[in-house]
């Protein structure tokens, strides 16, 4: 399934109420884990197929779609979700973050140990280059809980900063705190940096690629739940990082870069289309033998 974020149709051209072209594809995709490669991943809004218990990945991978000349993604500001989540899923937590709960290390581009990480896996956080932002022991990227925030009735995972708590759509409406969560602000801010000639020399090596980068990747355990469910990887709309100066309030803060030699984020907006990953959890007669074992020996107890 495929989310169009603020568009609108004019004469047949796409573009959003500020003007900007919706030209940047964000799109999910997941696998079932393997320390072994790095292949299977269920893209373009397909169906991953998994059971109870398993280590799922999630990544993100950002195209730029359009035609106008550009040189490279310069920022791309995005806060997942996830659906249907329960009480015995977990996310995998990077150590070295607070109670290890961070997905992906603190830092940025410039510093020691880097706030990137490879494309590897079981490597989790933003991949390199894109931790142009620095975070901290403050506002490291983490799982939040909502419990029907939306009105569905369903729980939700949302990955955003630490200090992010609201869910998307709720808090302050102008300003910084709007970051909290109405811009969109405080979601997982991939960006490189300046490319080109004034590339600092401390900086990891710049991607001029425009289709399929890798900018993020998560992981998660399964709960041994025995209900059929999907869980679908999304970004609302509110969700995609806005302008918060008073200037520009709400305008699309997806950038590519609009010449080689540019300082970050670049200059040429757009806005973003986003495409969903599904997961369908069947339950295996293991797991089912599982619980009803457990309902047995609970019963022999009661006796």
């Amino acid at each position: 399934m495929k989310n169009v974020i603020g568009l609108v149709a004019v004469a047949g051209l796409a573009a959003t109420a500020f003007g900007q072209p919706v030209e940047t594809r964000l799109e999910y995709q997941a696998r079932v884990f393997n320390a072994g490669h790095n292949n299977g991943w269920v893209g373009a809004g397909g169906t991953l197929e998994a059971n109870p218990g398993d280590q799922i990945e999630v990544r993100a991978v950002v195209s730029y779609t359009g035609t106008a000349n550009v040189f490279g993604l310069g920022q791309i500001i995005f806060q997942p979700t996830i659906d249907d989540w329960t009480a015995a899923d977990s996310v995998v937590g990077t150590a070295g973050t607070p109670g290890g709960i961070g997905i992906g290390p603190t830092g940025s581009n410039t510093s020691t140990p880097p706030g990137y990480v490879a494309d590897a896996p079981g490597v989790y956080g933003r991949i390199t280059p894109w931790a142009g932002a620095n975070t901290t022991t403050s506002n490291f990227y983490r799982g939040h809980v909502h419990v029907n925030p939306d009105g569905s009735g369903k729980t939700y995972l949302r990955v955003a900063r630490n200090d992010v708590t609201n869910w998307i759509g709720v808090g302050a409406s102008s300003g910084s705190g709007a970051a909290n969560n109405t811009s969109g602000a405080g979601g997982v801010t991939v960006a490189q940096g300046t490319i080109g000639a004034g590339r600092p020399t401390n900086f990891p090596p710049q991607n001029n690629n425009l289709q399929n980068l890798i900018v993020f990747k998560m992981g998660f355990v399964l709960g041994m739940d025995t209900a059929d469910r999907t869980l679908d990887v999304n970004t609302p709309a509110a969700g995609i990082g806005r302008s918060t100066a008073a200037s520009s309030f709400g305008q699309p803060d997806t950038r590519w870069y609009s010449a080689g030699d540019q300082t970050a984020p670049g200059l040429y907006r757009t806005d973003v289309e986003v495409v969903q990953a599904h997961i369908h959890v069947t339950p295996t007669p293991a797991s089912l033998a599982l619980m009803g074992l457990g309902g047995l020996m609970v019963a022999r107890r009661r006796r």
